[in-house]
């Protein structure tokens, strides 16, 4: 039994709702990975100028270790300002919506033909998105755990350069 007119009204919102949803949820890793991005730069930018002024310093002011230390911490953050940028890398996204010549098309055949056929295609489209957004996802889960790694390997990084001098 095929859907009545209004019902079918309903499927069509309801699926656009759901591709728009996972097209929201990609720009806000975008922006979530811009703003890791700047922060990791700074941080990283900052902890290799404090790393290489001790470590490389002939005076004794700090202990060498607190710059290995620093270097240790850089480390992480370089390598997670690496997967925000693979986040933000430009991606092939389907947008929400269709270009005229569907809607031509749409106008010379029957709505229950134009409804399937829209519908058809958005699950192709909001598959590709749902993809790209798992994958997305995933780099910026590594970002993050290699921004909470950093202060850890500067400990050790540290402690190793501090025994093992």
């Amino acid at each position: 039994m095929a859907l009545a007119p209004e019902d079918m009204r309903f499927a069509l919102d309801d699926a656009r709702r759901r591709h728009t949803a996972v097209v929201d949820q990609i720009a806000a890793n975008d922006r979530q990975a811009l703003g890791f991005l700047q922060l990791y730069v700074a941080l990283a930018g900052g902890s290799l100028s404090g790393g290489a002024a001790i470590a490389l310093s002939g005076a004794n002011t700090f202990p060498k270790a607190l710059g290995y230390g620093l270097f240790g911490f850089a480390v992480p953050l370089i390598l997670g300002a690496m997967f925000c940028m693979a986040s933000i890398w430009p991606s092939n996204i389907s947008l929400p919506g269709r270009k005229p010549d569907f809607w031509i098309w749409a106008n010379e055949v029957t709505a229950e033909k134009a409804y399937l056929a829209y519908l058809e295609n958005l699950a192709i489209k909001e598959a590709q998105n749902t993809r790209l957004n798992i994958k997305l996802s995933r780099l910026m889960l590594i970002a993050k755990a290699l921004g909470v790694a950093a202060p850890v390997v500067a400990i050790i990084a540290g402690a190793a350069s501090f025994w093992f001098r």
